[in-house]
């Protein structure tokens, strides 16, 4: 329930040190029914130790959440997701990939971008998420890259800078 709670009150995040491989761990744990439901195979490269990351932990854990929802949307079949924690010149970086459908050029370059889609007398939104999901790793100083193709997955890297002190 702690854990919950921690990615519900959002507007609570306070500035602390946080583990990412901790909010990782623990983020795969709340998605723990839908990764067995969908069959998903959950495949762990983190390295350690790392150094910690002063952060908002609520904030990146409903980041690290959206995009490892999206993974386990994505997989079909023999679906892999391999998530991957590393520190490369001066930055914490991690990377949640996935064995999916991907994306086409047009759809990467819109991902992060919000919108509204009209379908008959409905209208629905798309991108939310991952528009959120950008903006929080902005306010952390970070940035967040995909990488795909359709029929061969995709892969968001997200990077935080280290603080030398």
């Amino acid at each position: 329930m702690e854990r919950l709670g921690r990615l519900v009150n959002l507007s609570e995040g306070e500035l602390r040190s946080a583990d990412i491989n901790e909010l990782l761990s623990e983020v795969t744990l709340l998605h723990q029914e839908e990764i067995q439901a969908a069959g998903v195979r959950l495949e762990f490269d983190l390295q350690k130790p790392l150094p910690s990351l002063r952060c908002r932990p609520q904030l990146l854990s409903a980041v690290f959440s959206s995009l490892l929802a999206n993974a386990i949307q994505a997989v079909n079949g023999d679906g892999r997701i391999r998530i991957s924690s590393r520190l490369r010149d001066g930055e914490l970086e991690v990377t949640i990939q996935d064995n999916g459908r991907g994306m086409s050029a047009e759809q990467a370059d819109n991902v992060f971008d919000p919108s509204l889609r009209v379908s008959g007398n409905r209208v629905s939104s798309g991108n939310w998420s991952l528009f959120n999901a950008r903006q929080i790793v902005y306010q952390h100083g970070g940035e967040i890259q995909i990488e795909t193709a359709e029929g061969k997955g995709a892969a968001f890297h997200v990077t935080f800078p280290v603080d030398p002190g």
